[in-house]
């Protein structure tokens, strides 16, 4: 009998259990970042204080003066479940189309053995998104390859060190520069087909040829290929972007310049050396406490179904 009244009593309150397995979510505010999470606060908070850190980083250099508004971003405590959603042999990705994300959603995973590699991952999408806020027509080569000189950066103290990579990871040393004018042809397939490695590789050079020398005259270079890529309609106009960029040098001499930084990173040696690259100092002022509220798991789930049904396209 009382099982009776303490099933009706639970009835009348409206009260269901929470399902079995089920994660629990929260939404996690930071200054510049709408996190969603099932991780916890020891995973997720290390993970928001890489983002707000680059962030900075971006915002004092190469997009100052952009206003970005805050960032989604869904960050799965479980690897496994980053899998079912994301595109194959992918670490993080970037979706710029998410419905009631007018920003776009950053996706990947807390779990790792290594935090750089979350770190690194972080920095990556985090760049697709200030490129996405400058424009949509941005191309996919300038894409991957910024987001590979961003996410091969490291942070010292208060100071992040852009594109900080002194020698190439395993993947990168089974790939091989390829010419320029294939590069700037490029679709987003052609970064997931059999020669990503190579793609990604070129396109992360170009950028590294491009940003060599810290300063006005390099910034300049680099938004002007920015947005004239951006607005170039044919292979040809991309190939003319690039060099008006680099100062009306013919796509030969910069494909030397790539395979002369390729074989340096391949022997270890820094080509241009680490005290050439980017930095930014970190004020690290003003960042508030993040903002922990729970969340409806359904409105994850609705985020997953529709990033699977993207992933299937």
């Amino acid at each position: 009998m009382k099982v009776l009244v303490a099933v009706l009593l639970v009835a009348a309150l409206g009260y269901s259990p929470p399902a079995v397995g089920r994660p629990s979510w929260n939404m996690v505010r930071s200054a510049h970042f709408q996190i969603r999470t099932d991780a916890e606060a020891t995973r997720y908070q290390p993970v928001v204080d890489r983002l707000e850190d680059m962030h900075e980083a971006l915002t004092s250099t190469f997009f100052a003066d952009l206003p970005v508004p805050p960032i989604d971003v869904l960050l799965f405590a479980r690897d496994r479940d980053f899998k079912t959603v994301a595109p194959e042999n992918l670490v993080g990705f970037f979706n710029s189309k998410v419905a009631g994300l007018g920003g776009g959603l950053l996706v990947f995973s807390s779990e790792s053995r290594d935090f750089q590699v979350v770190a690194d991952t972080a920095a990556h999408e985090l760049a697709h998104r200030f490129l996405i806020e400058v424009s949509e027509r941005v191309p996919t080569w300038l894409h991957e390859g910024f987001a590979k000189y961003v996410g091969a950066s490291r942070i010292a103290g208060d100071r992040v060190i852009f594109d900080a990579a002194a020698t190439l990871p395993a993947d990168g040393r089974r790939a091989s520069p390829l010419p320029l004018e294939r590069v700037l042809a490029s679709s987003s397939d052609d970064f997931h087909g059999a020669d990503a490695r190579s793609q990604y590789l070129t396109s992360w050079m170009l950028m590294r040829q491009l940003l060599r020398d810290p300063g006005p005259t390099s910034l300049a270079r680099f938004q002007k290929l920015v947005a004239r890529s951006a607005a170039a309609l044919s292979s040809p106009a991309q190939a003319e972007a690039v060099r008006e960029a680099f100062g009306g040098v013919t796509l030969a001499e910069i494909e030397r310049s790539i395979d002369a930084t390729h074989d340096g990173l391949v022997r270890g040696v820094r080509v241009p050396d680490v005290g050439s690259t980017w930095t930014a100092r970190l004020a690290r002022r003003g960042r508030r406490t993040v903002e922990v509220t729970p969340i409806d798991p359904s409105t994850v789930e609705g985020l997953c179904a529709e990033l699977r049904t993207e992933r299937g396209r």
